[in-house]
């Protein structure tokens, strides 16, 4: 994770983190399996202590060590999604762009529509101040309604 995060845009360095970092959670998973069945077959040993004394402070000590499996277990299950985080990341990013580009021109037509109807105020009104103004809000009202239905599609292939 903090591999992926350091790589920043280099996609080739970041992919090369993503399955570094899945090669490392599987064996790390398998090697917590193969403790937990160790552990498992010690418990079940200590069940022919004849000491009552031996087996439960066996038994203690033994469930020291499961807990710090459980805990490696906790701190190990968010990497095991680590491709699935990073597909997901990217296609937000590229949505977040996807939007930027269309915002971009819409952004354009507001300024010039606010532009228009400044300059309709300062000049008075008049038929081609009126209409140019009126022009200039229609093509921006047209471009963020473009834009607002596009995150609403993007919205409902989401869910």
């Amino acid at each position: 994770s903090e591999m992926i995060a350091a790589a920043g845009d280099d996609m080739d360095e970041v992919r090369q983190a993503v399955t570094q970092t899945e090669q490392a959670a599987q064996e790390a998973q398998k090697a917590i399996g193969e403790a937990r069945i160790y552990l498992n077959a010690k418990q079940a040993s200590t069940r022919r202590y004849e000491s009552v004394a031996a087996r439960e402070k066996v038994g203690a000590e033994l469930g020291k060590l499961q807990q710090q499996l459980q805990d490696a277990q906790g701190k190990l299950n968010p990497l095991k999604t680590v491709r699935s985080d990073f597909v997901q990341r990217t296609a937000a990013q590229r949505l977040v762009q996807e939007v930027l580009e269309k915002l971009s021109p819409a952004e354009v037509d507001v300024d010039r529509a606010e532009e228009a109807t400044v300059l309709l105020n300062a000049e008075g009104l008049n038929k081609e101040s009126m209409g140019q103004a009126e022009a200039a809000v229609n093509k921006a009202a047209e471009h963020v309604a473009g834009v607002l239905k596009f995150i609403e599609q993007k919205k409902k292939t989401a869910t």
